[in-house]
């Protein structure tokens, strides 16, 4: 079960907390997931990967942390980082975007939680480029889960994407 933690709040990280662990979305990933076969760079069975999943949120809390890095414009959505093992980190500047895509974010994360925890099989990306890796574990369920969310929350925000204040206030100016 996903819920928010740390000093910063948003209300589009708690829609999306709300829609993954509503048991309708549940349902709807379980069926998506059901029809992978394999992922690339791992030996691990979807199946294997989906029970540990599972086994993960059914079980556990897995805080979501909303951090503002130093570097205004890094390029990172989220990240999980081993030594805070039940927490993923979601980059504040990066919520300009729809519900259901963090929804996938948090999805792909809990992939990294999850593999982390795996003492057998590997199912990372290796690095941080995303280049070729769309049938890995993380990045195919991170799909995978953003579709879910769409089905469920079909009414979903559009991405609003404000002008600087400069540009604004030049148009106004002139």
């Amino acid at each position: 079960m996903f819920k928010v933690s740390g000093k910063y709040k948003n209300e589009k990280v708690e829609a999306a907390i709300n829609i993954a662990n509503s048991d309708v979305f549940k349902q709807v990933l379980v069926k998506k997931l059901r029809e992978v076969s394999s992922y690339d760079m791992t030996d691990a069975k979807p199946d294997y990967i989906h029970r540990k999943l599972w086994a993960l949120l059914n079980n556990e809390n897995v805080n979501v942390i909303i951090y503002y890095p130093r570097n205004r414009w890094s390029k990172a959505l989220a990240y999980f980082t081993s030594s805070k093992p039940n927490d993923i980190n979601i980059n504040g500047y990066m919520l300009n975007r729809s519900v259901n895509s963090i929804v996938g974010t948090f999805y792909h994360e809990v992939i990294h939680l999850v593999d982390n925890r795996d003492m057998i099989y590997n199912y990372g990306h290796a690095d941080n480029s995303s280049n070729g890796k769309g049938e890995t574990a993380p990045y195919k369920i991170g799909t995978l889960a953003k579709q879910a969310s769409e089905v469920v929350n079909y009414k979903s925000d559009p991405v609003v994407i404000k002008k600087p204040w400069y540009k604004r206030l030049f148009r106004w100016l002139f």
